[in-house]
């Protein structure tokens, strides 16, 4: 058992390998390794991030994506990702962002809290709180999943999430899906509560899930909003991760995407019910 772990942790590292080799090479032709610097220390410096549409005009979204591999295996140094992020399940949103489809990131190892953790918000420009579903695999994913009822036997656990995202961009231009993207979608903190347990899609899917801060209703969201199926939003990520040539595998995180309107993380307790099955609780200074 221990071998075969240590072969897929391998696997995983030449294909991150891979990807960043791949990445380089781009950047050096065209400047996206600098662009890619310049997000790397303004995240470090705790500074509004710069647009990657504006230090690189001609970048598209394969362009954003190369930048923001090197700015995930920068901040990396050598750690595997804990897991990946989907954002803009919504048509309207992605063409308000120049999109034609979501976008997917990576979230950082050592960043997850606990439910009842306190956060400082001045450590992240514009911190916004968004309510999530998230998936914890079970088996090393090795090829793009056809189906619905595929996803299902790859995953060990459903589970609530709430993620909090840096959305302050340096001003001067309208933010697009370029500029999210390269950053690796704002990328920051995110609490992971305890496993809802066992689930028809279908009850799933009907979840309401409200946010709450000192006990004032903010945002009721709907669990069938990504893509109308989580596990169709959860096989689109997992499809779009194998694309981009990272690797998927037991114990990551897979979140889907924002479940309501995210909100600005003003200081105050924070509740998040998932119906009355789950909750997470947030206090934010």
């Amino acid at each position: 058992m221990i071998f075969r772990t240590r072969i897929r942790a391998r696997r995983r590292l030449l294909v991150v390998a891979a990807t960043l080799l791949l990445a380089a090479a781009g950047a050096r032709a065209d400047g996206e390794q600098d662009v890619a610097t310049a997000l790397v220390a303004a995240a470090a410096a705790g500074e509004p991030l710069p647009h990657a549409s504006i230090l690189l005009p001609a970048a598209d979204v394969a362009a954003a994506y190369r930048i923001a591999s090197l700015v995930v295996m920068a901040t990396l140094a050598g750690r595997e990702p804990a897991g990946f992020k989907a954002g803009l399940m919504d048509r309207v949103l992605q063409q308000r962002f120049g999109l034609d489809e979501p976008f997917a990131g990576v979230l950082y190892p050592g960043t997850a809290l606990d439910s009842g953790a306190a956060v400082v918000a001045g450590r992240f420009p514009g911190l916004v709180v968004e309510t999530e579903i998230g998936f914890v695999i079970d088996r090393e994913v090795t090829a793009p999943i056809p189906d619905v009822e595929t996803m299902q036997h790859y995953v060990r656990a459903v589970v609530p999430v709430v993620e909090l995202v840096r959305t302050q961009y340096a001003p001067g231009a309208p933010l697009t899906g370029i500029d999210v993207i390269a950053a690796n979608t704002g990328a920051a903190l995110y609490v992971q509560g305890a496993p809802l347990g066992a689930m028809p899609v279908a009850a799933l899917n009907a979840l309401a899930v409200t946010l709450s801060r000192d006990g004032v209703r903010l945002h009721t969201g709907a669990a069938d909003s990504a893509l109308g199926n989580q596990y169709e939003a959860l096989r689109w990520l997992v499809n779009k991760v194998l694309a981009l040539g990272w690797a998927v595998g037991p114990g990551q995180l897979l979140i889907t995407g924002a479940l309501g309107t995210p909100v600005p993380a003003t200081p105050g307790r924070y509740r998040i019910d998932y119906g009355t099955v789950a909750s997470i609780d947030l206090l934010v200074l």
